[in-house]
């Protein structure tokens, strides 16, 4: 539209110039005389130039606005991140757990959530299973979901699979675990198959996975440490509170998501 209009103006400004030059004779007085009768009936010019003013500040506040509403960042997520899941980001502040105290028998105790199922300690049957939940599995992409996605994508039955880093994760941290109480996990070091790397490779493999997770994420809270009198030493304080993605909330996510593709309600 503004360029149709600038070309009109520019069209009427030159037809005006030969009428002043016709209409004046080439006289100066009279070429000033049209000028200000113009001026006098375009009242409204006033009132169009404030119209594209106020037009191009509005839509470059509008398209500035919506860059910094939509930047990428650790709230709102990243292009190297599972579009899908970025809907189900949500924030919150989590006092940490796990830190090592002395108690006042002296003696060093573990100090764990009362409100939250157990991930640590001897092995039970119930503890798996929380281990097994919050590990999880697969996630199911279209075509299309899985066209954005870094690398390549396994396929099976029409869909493609990925799993979420912070899940492979999980599950590196639950192998170590059963690497620590291995006589209740017997075969975490003897499973020797073709499709199986070795026990070290593997132990070796989630070391660094989590080396490299916890320095990319580079939580920068605070951990004091306090002295303690009866061991003569200084001890670190983990229990403090962290700005966290909330994990349930991607976990409700992704079972959302599994509960739709059984409906039907996503398919490719």
């Amino acid at each position: 539209m503004r360029p149709n209009s600038l070309e009109k103006a520019d069209e009427q400004y030159h037809d005006d110039d030969e009428a002043q030059s016709f209409l004046s004779n080439g006289k100066e007085d009279g070429k000033s005389k049209l000028i200000s009768w113009q001026f006098m009936e375009d009242r409204s010019l006033p009132w169009k130039v404030a119209t594209v003013v106020l037009a191009v500040s509005l839509g470059l506040s509008l398209f500035f606005g919506q860059r910094v509403q939509h930047s990428p960042s650790y709230e709102t997520g990243f292009i190297t991140e599972l579009q899908p899941a970025i809907s189900a980001i949500k924030l919150n502040r989590r006092q940490f757990y796990g830190n090592i105290v002395v108690n006042a028998s002296n003696q060093f105790e573990l100090m764990l959530n009362p409100s939250e199922e157990r991930y640590v300690g001897h092995p039970t049957a119930e503890l798996d299973a929380a281990w097994d939940r919050i590990v999880g599995s697969y996630v199911a992409l279209t075509a299309d979901e899985a066209s954005k996605v870094q690398g390549q994508v396994s396929v099976d039955n029409g869909k493609y699979f990925v799993v979420p880093h912070v899940r492979h994760s999980l599950h590196c941290v639950n192998y170590l675990r059963k690497v620590a109480y291995d006589k209740y996990y017997p075969t975490v070091r003897t499973e020797n198959k073709p499709t199986v790397p070795t026990f070290h490779m593997h132990v070796d493999h989630c070391v660094e996975i989590l080396r490299e997770t916890i320095q990319c994420q580079g939580d920068l809270t605070p951990v004091p440490h306090v002295w303690s009198e009866g061991k003569q030493m200084y001890l670190a304080d983990t229990s403090l509170v962290h700005t966290c993605r909330d994990y349930p909330a991607l976990m409700d996510w992704q079972d959302e998501r599994d509960e739709a593709w059984k409906t039907g309600k996503i398919h490719n």
